[in-house]
C-alpha cells in the first residue's frame, strides 16, 4: 500500500488557518488488483501554545484491504490535537512555574515481554494526554489510554486482551507539589480475535491525591537541570474510584496507591523502585499489584528501561483466570 497527500492552507482568519487535502491510497492484492482509497478533508488548524486544534471534517472513498470489491464510503468529523516532540516548553517556565504552557500534549508509549505468564506474550501501551493549564497551576486534563496483549504462543503477535480507558478530570493545586484530582472515567474490556461471550466495561468517579501531579512536568527547581526536575525523589499517590455504572463488571470501589522513589545518582539517568497496589471491592473483593525497578535515561526523550512483578486479574474475563508474572520492558514518555 502507498499513499500520497496534497494540502492547500489558506490563511485568511487572525486565530485559525483553514486548509482542504486530498489524500489518495493505493491497494495492490494477493492477485495483482488495484484499487484506490479517496479522501477529501476540510479542516481549520487552531493554535494554542504548544498544540494546535483541527477541527475538520471528511468524506471518503475506503476498500476492504483484504478482499477486493467490498467498498464503502462515509462522511465524518472530528477534532485533532498535534504537538512537536522537543523542548518547547516556555522559558519562563524556569523563573515562575506559574508561568507555564497553557496547552500541552503528554504522550507515553511502551513495548514488553512477558515471562513466565500463562497468558500473556506480548505487550503494548500507549496513551495521549492533552492538558489544559487554567490557573496557579490548575489544570483540566483529558487522557486516552489503549493497551493490548498477545497470547502466550510463539506465533502470537495480534492483539488477543484490549483494554480502553477515557480519562477526563480536574486537578486542584492545594499545596506545594500536590495536587487534588477529580476524574471521570469509562473503562472497556475487549478481545481480538475472539470474544468472551459479553460485554465488561464500567463508568466511575475518581478522587486522588498526587505529589509532583505525575501528569505534569513541573518544574521545582530553576537552578537544576530539566531531566533532574522531571522526576522528584519520591513520586505518591492514592486513589479511589467508586463505580456507579458497569457491565459484566462487580466492582463497586478500586482503591489504588502508588509510590515510586528516583535514585539522584549520575546524570546518565535515574535509577528507581516502585510499587502500584490496586484493590477491588463490591460483590468480590481482589487485589493487583506491580512492583517495578529501572532507569530512566536523560535522553532527548526519557527512556524508561524497566523489569517488573505484576499480578493481573479477571484475565480473560471478570471472574476469570488470575496471574502472577514477570516483564521486561522499554517505555517513552514525553
Amino acid at each position: 500500500m502507498s499513499s500520497g497527500i496534497i494540502r492547500y492552507d489558506i490563511p485568511c482568519l487572525p486565530y485559525g488557518i483553514p486548509f482542504i487535502e486530498i489524500q489518495i491510497d493505493g491497494l495492490v492484492y494477493s492477485d495483482n488488483a488495484l484499487s484506490f482509497n479517496r479522501f477529501i478533508k476540510l479542516g481549520c488548524m487552531m493554535p494554542s501554545s504548544s498544540v494546535t486544534f483541527i477541527p475538520y471534517w471528511c468524506y471518503g472513498i475506503a476498500h476492504d484491504s483484504l478482499y477486493p470489491g467490498i467498498t464503502d464510503t462515509y462522511f465524518a468529523f472530528g477534532l485533532k490535537a498535534q504537538s512537536l516532540i522537543g523542548n518547547y516548553y516556555d522559558k519562563d517556565l524556569r523563573n515562575n512555574q506559574h508561568k507555564t504552557k497553557n496547552t500541552s500534549l503528554n504522550f507515553m508509549a511502551g513495548y514488553a515481554k512477558t515471562i513466565s505468564s500463562e497468558y500473556y506474550n506480548f505487550t503494548t501501551d500507549l496513551s495521549i494526554t492533552l492538558q489544559q493549564l487554567i490557573c496557579n497551576n490548575n489544570y483540566a486534563y483529558f487522557t486516552s489510554y489503549l493497551n493490548h496483549s498477545s497470547e502466550d504462543q510463539p506465533t502470537a503477535l495480534y492483539p488477543r486482551f484490549i483494554n480502553i480507558s477515557l480519562k477526563s478530570g480536574y486537578a486542584q493545586y492545594i499545596f506545594p507539589f500536590h495536587h487534588l484530582i477529580i476524574s471521570y472515567e469509562h473503562c472497556r474490556r475487549h478481545d481480538g480475535n475472539q470474544y468472551r461471550g459479553q460485554p465488561e466495561n464500567f463508568h466511575a468517579i475518581e478522587l486522588s491525591l498526587k505529589n509532583h501531579s505525575l501528569l505534569s512536568m513541573i518544574f521545582n527547581n530553576p537552578e537544576s537541570s530539566e531531566f533532574d526536575n522531571i522526576y522528584n525523589n519520591i513520586n505518591y499517590g492514592i486513589s479511589i474510584a467508586y463505580i456507579f455504572s458497569q457491565q459484566h463488571y462487580p466492582y463497586s470501589f478500586i482503591v489504588k496507591p502508588t509510590v515510586y522513589y528516583y535514585f539522584a545518582c549520575c546524570n546518565a539517568g535515574r535509577p528507581f523502585v516502585g510499587i502500584e497496589f490496586l484493590y477491588f471491592m463490591g460483590k468480590e473483593n481482589n487485589y493487583e499489584y506491580n512492583i517495578e525497578s529501572g532507569i530512566v535515561l536523560n535522553t532527548t526523550i526519557p527512556l524508561t528501561i524497566y523489569y517488573s512483578l505484576k499480578r493481573d486479574i479477571d484475565i480473560d474475563f471478570t471472574g476469570g483466570a488470575h496471574d502472577l508474572y514477570h516483564v521486561i520492558g522499554i517505555r517513552l514518555t514525553l
